[in-house]
């Protein structure tokens, strides 16, 4: 009596253990370059995924920032900041919203950062006159004595923001 044993390799963008196949789930990524694939490996920092079955995690693009692992989908731009970068992982390494600006979240984007078309590229508004709008702010909503909002300037004093984007961005 003879046995004869087919082996068979795990099929491709799957987990295989156990004669269980599983296909990649979402937020992560099943290369196919190693022979046993037992487990699927987290998309890293920067990235995110949101298909079944891939071999690879897509970069975090340029309006959106990827700040966890496993991710299934990429994060709006939160309010206060500029994000005109690719492959973003932490608030640390985006820019604060300049001085005399308004960024609010959810920014749409260019992939190229423009000073003459802030408000279409970037949804980037210039604090109303007469208000002041310090570093990072993130609504147009005024609230009195709240400083994360912009603030009525007082009467005698001087509120002026000519502030161009490109000297207070880079």
């Amino acid at each position: 009596m003879t046995f004869s044993i087919e082996v068979q390799g795990c099929p491709d963008y799957h987990t295989c253990e156990f004669n269980s196949v599983k296909i990649c789930p979402d937020g992560y990524y099943c290369p196919t370059s190693t022979l046993q694939r037992f487990e699927p490996r987290e998309c890293p920092l920067g990235t995110w995924n949101d298909e079944e079955g891939q071999g690879a995690c897509k970069d975090c693009s340029v309006g959106s920032i990827c700040p966890d692992t496993r991710l299934f989908k990429e994060q709006a731009c939160p309010g206060g900041f500029v994000c005109d970068q690719a492959n973003v992982m932490s608030l640390k390494q985006l820019k604060e919203c300049p001085e005399g600006y308004i960024c609010p979240n959810n920014q749409y984007h260019n992939t190229t950062f423009d000073t003459t078309n802030l408000t279409k590229d970037f949804n980037i508004q210039r604090c109303p006159d007469q208000y002041y709008c310090p570093k990072g702010m993130s609504t147009i909503n005024s609230i009195y004595g709240n400083f994360t909002t912009p603030q009525l300037c007082r009467d005698g004093v001087i509120c002026s923001q000519n502030i161009f984007m490109d000297e207070t961005i880079n």
